[in-house]
């Protein structure tokens, strides 16, 4: 099921958009997105290149992924 969301967001402000093969990758979608939010924070001040392979790292640093993995960072 999907929603239909609007956000206002300001120059500067970053959003990230990511696959189920992210957070499902060691078996606990819950633990897995609080993983990758706590590396998204974590990472703020970084670039955004560097955020993303710094999340993708954190995220799977324990797991071989069964699915794809993909994460799309965008800063306005």
């Amino acid at each position: 099921v999907f929603e239909l969301r609007e956000v206002t967001l300001r120059h500067g402000e970053r959003f990230f958009l990511f696959s189920d093969g992210l957070i499902e990758a060691g078996g606990n979608r819950e633990s897995g997105l609080a993983c990758a939010q706590a590396a998204c924070s974590a990472h703020r001040e970084s670039s955004l290149a560097e955020t993303v392979e710094a999340v993708v790292g954190k995220t799977l640093a324990d797991y071989q992924p069964v699915d794809d993995v993909l994460l799309m960072g965008v800063q306005v």
